[in-house]
């Protein structure tokens, strides 16, 4: 039907050692992700990983838990940012969009298992979410956008909006956005 779709799918970007990830960018009219779909930009050692940039002219939308937007950072490197640029951004059904500066490393059950650095300090920092839209947000079902850290780094910051206007945002069901 002419429109672009990502789904169930695991895209990543990933830095070890000394590493920096790669940046991933994705730029489709409509990225929707269901049922673990991931996308994902994270370091293990002092390289800081890449940046997560989605840009949808319609929507973007995540369905579904272990459905997620990460960035993170598992040593002393810094998570890269997420940038997502859309009209329209919806989160359901206990979906994430997440950075983190993590002071130790649990895979989630759709990752393959990592082989660490030995004597990294986990001292990463989270990086910023950033949320251009011109529409509205939308997270229910205890959906969730966050930035966090377990370590010595920083949290990073969340921005929601465009400069043209200020974003409509709706939390329904235990959804929640925080830092």
């Amino acid at each position: 039907d002419g429109q672009s779709i990502i789904a169930l799918v695991t895209i990543s970007t990933q830095g070890v050692d000394q590493g920096r990830g790669g940046d991933l960018i994705i730029k489709a009219p409509i990225i929707e992700l269901n049922n673990t779909g991931v996308i994902y930009a994270q370091t293990f050692g002092t390289g800081s990983s890449g940046l997560v940039s989605l840009n949808a002219t319609e929507a973007i939308r995540l369905s579904g838990q272990e459905t997620i937007i990460s960035s993170a950072a598992h040593g002393s490197g810094s998570a890269g940012g997420i940038q997502l640029q859309t009209r329209h951004l919806e989160l359901t059904n206990g979906a994430e969009i997440q950075s983190t500066g993590s002071s130790e490393f649990v895979p989630p059950s759709w990752m393959e298992p990592v082989k660490l650095p030995v004597g990294v300090p986990h001292t990463g920092a989270a990086g910023k979410i950033q949320i251009d839209l011109t529409g509205t947000l939308h997270l229910s079902g205890r959906s969730e956008i966050n930035t966090s850290t377990a370590g010595s780094g920083s949290a990073g910051d969340i921005l929601i909006g465009s400069q043209q206007r200020p974003a409509k945002i709706q939390l329904t069901g235990a959804s929640r956005i925080l830092s």
